[in-house]
């Protein structure tokens, strides 16, 4: 029977997929590619914010980085999906190191462990990506 830690679960795991699909559609002539990674930016930002209802449901289920206090949980969520959207479009037009800027950029506000561990996730991508 379906509950809150296994829909937890499966969204997490989708968020793992998503990405790794935001990564090597770049590489697919699936056209409009750069319009394909909007899309699954605007997923991931979608997920996050179910998460976002899951974790005020029941707060045990939060990992441990996010039962930090944040007022801006809300907002770093979706402004993490947008930055998501903003590199694909940035890469796609050859500005890679100012997509990379957008993470350090969002890195240095402090945001949460996990959102930290993501940013760091996503530069280190692209400098294997495109060879920055």
């Amino acid at each position: 029977m379906a509950d809150l830690k296994s829909l937890n679960e499966l969204l997490s795991s989708a968020i793992r997929i998503l990405d790794s699909a935001s990564t090597e559609i770049r590489g697919i002539p699936l056209n409009p590619v750069k319009e394909n990674i909007y899309k699954i930016g605007d997923a991931l930002t979608a997920i996050i914010e179910i998460q976002r209802q899951i974790y005020d449901a029941d707060q045990n289920l939060e990992s441990e980085t996010l039962k930090q206090p944040s007022p801006y949980s809300a907002y770093r969520n979706r402004l993490f999906g947008e930055i998501i959207n903003k590199e694909a479009h940035l890469c796609d037009s050859g500005k890679c190191k100012e997509a990379i800027n957008l993470y350090q950029n969002f890195i240095n506000e402090k945001p949460p462990e996990i959102f930290i561990d993501l940013a760091n996730d996503r530069i280190a991508r692209i400098k294997k990506d495109y060879g920055v």
